[in-house]
């Protein structure tokens, strides 16, 4: 049982530090590649026994909040934003947060309009508002009995320096009459103002160029359709705008776009709940999409994207007489009908076609010249990615698992491009020196569990022109989807 004063304020008695094991908890608190996960009781937001709870929720907010204030307290005003997916719980504990952080007399910028928030959204909201830093409330594609928070910096980027200090500062707080602040619900410091939708559309024309959404908007004149399932997650409230600004949503038809907390059941075969990971064959085998291909034109793709927008796959068509070649490919197939079969990709398999199509556009646009494009891929990614890359002139940078690895080189390039570098350097997490040339840019950075960006030809530059940024900090499955679509467009245009 959570102790609180007259002002909803959160007290640590003893008794609760006893009754919640947070000594115990606080010892091997730490913060992951994908943040903080741990076992969330998706009935009772207070359960002692589980490691996502109300309380220690609450104690993670305060130790940011005070590893905030130290950091960043000479600044005008420490300015947080807070997002979250659809899993049990999400809408309240980020209310603790902002309730918490605006006790620190910071601000807090909550989505506008929209209850959810995709984790590429934050990452990118952030940087281009200026904020100081961000979070989201996602555990990703797992189970809906794991919470999750995942912090970023001010680029949108996975914390590291950061993170073992909030580790620090967790530990500290737990000690009998602690006291965490709540500011009042209505606090004139939480808003909901958080926005970026159209920053962001404009920002993606530069990795999915004009003539790439024409090719999408031709083949949907042509029959061409896109069949998008978002589990019950936070996309559909972001995507389905974003299409209609982009004026390719004519053609796009969306299942499971209610927001559900149990994601409609999705991922659930035989009684075993194995998450919502569209990588998965009991995710893409068991979410429609073949009743929905076996009745639509040959020119249709299903897409499938994960609660909180970082994970993207696809199940599409082909002729029968192909089958034997698909497999040959590495490619999943099962028998459709008498004359076609379902093709079932795998992440790293998109991640190779993308990378291959964007050194195609690059190179037809003569901007393959302009500038030394660099592909960067976790060790065990699919080295054909690499491999492709280097055989075309490109550089690649290897890293460890975790996309905080590729914001970090990522950031290490924007410093020595504002610098007027000559040749600019990366140091990577392995200690590899690595020329990547005087005017570098990002193709792709792909991670092996089903997660990537693409940079664009522009640097990305915020509302204010304070922060710069030549790719997204975080893996965002709306551009790869996008970049998806608008490939299988042109094959629709140019059939093979």
């Amino acid at each position: 049982m959570v102790v609180t004063d007259n002002n909803e304020n959160i007290i640590l008695s003893a008794e609760v530090i006893k009754n919640d094991g947070l000594e115990n908890w606080a010892k091997t608190f730490k913060l992951g590649t994908a943040g903080y996960r741990d076992q969330l009781d998706p009935d009772d937001i207070n359960n002692p026994e589980v490691a996502f709870n109300r309380i220690k929720v609450a104690i993670i907010a305060e130790a940011r909040a005070s590893v905030s204030d130290r950091l960043f307290g000479d600044k005008k005003m420490i300015e947080h934003h807070i997002g979250g997916e659809v899993r049990p719980h999400t809408s309240e504990f980020i209310d603790l947060a902002a309730r918490i952080y605006a006790a620190h007399g910071h601000r807090v910028h909550l989505r506008k309009g929209v209850n959810t928030t995709p984790i590429w959204y934050s990452s990118f909201g952030v940087f281009y508002n200026e904020l100081t830093d961000g979070e989201n409330f996602t555990a990703s594609h797992s189970p809906k009995f794991k919470g999750g928070w995942k912090p970023m910096d001010g680029l949108g980027k996975q914390l590291i320096g950061q993170a073992q200090l909030i580790a620090n500062e967790v530990r500290k707080i737990i000690v009998p009459g602690y006291l965490i602040k709540l500011a009042p619900p209505d606090s004139h410091l939480i808003n909901r103002d958080f926005d970026a939708t159209e920053a962001y559309c404009e920002y993606v024309t530069s990795i999915i160029p004009e003539v790439a959404l024409d090719d999408i908007r031709n083949a949907q004149d042509q029959g061409f359709i896109t069949h998008v399932s978002t589990v019950g997650g936070s996309m559909g409230g972001t995507a389905k705008p974003m299409f209609k600004i982009l004026n390719i949503d004519k053609g796009i038809c969306f299942h499971h776009e209610k927001e559900s907390s149990d994601y409609h059941g999705i991922g659930m075969v035989d009684g075993v709940n194995y998450g919502v990971d569209p990588g998965k064959w009991q995710v893409y085998k068991n979410i429609g999409a073949q009743e929905i291909l076996k009745k639509a034109v040959p020119s249709t793709l299903f897409c499938i994207w994960d609660p909180d927008g970082d994970r993207f796959n696809i199940v599409t068509t082909a002729p029968s007489s192909m089958k034997e070649k698909a497999i040959t490919y590495g490619l999943e197939t099962e028998d459709l009908t008498e004359d076609r079969i379902l093709v079932y990709f795998k992440p790293n398999q998109i991640y190779f076609m993308l990378t291959i199509a964007r050194i195609e556009q690059i190179r037809a646009s003569g901007e393959l010249d302009q500038f030394g494009w660099v592909v960067l891929e976790t060790f065990p990614t699919s080295r054909s990615i690499g491999e492709i890359a280097q055989k075309n002139g490109l550089k690649v940078i290897r890293t460890p698992v975790g996309f905080k690895y590729f914001g970090e080189v990522a950031e290490q390039i924007e410093g020595q491009i504002e610098e007027g570098k000559e040749d600019i350097i990366v140091h990577t997490p392995t200690n590899e020196t690595i020329s990547v040339g005087k005017n570098p840019r990002i193709l792709i950075m792909a991670e092996e569990s089903g997660g990537a960006a693409m940079g664009g030809t522009r640097i990305a530059v915020s509302k204010n022109g304070m922060k710069k940024s030549i790719a997204l900090k975080e893996k965002d499955g709306f551009q790869i989807g996008l970049a998806t679509m608008a490939l299988a467009a042109l094959q629709e245009l140019m059939p093979f």
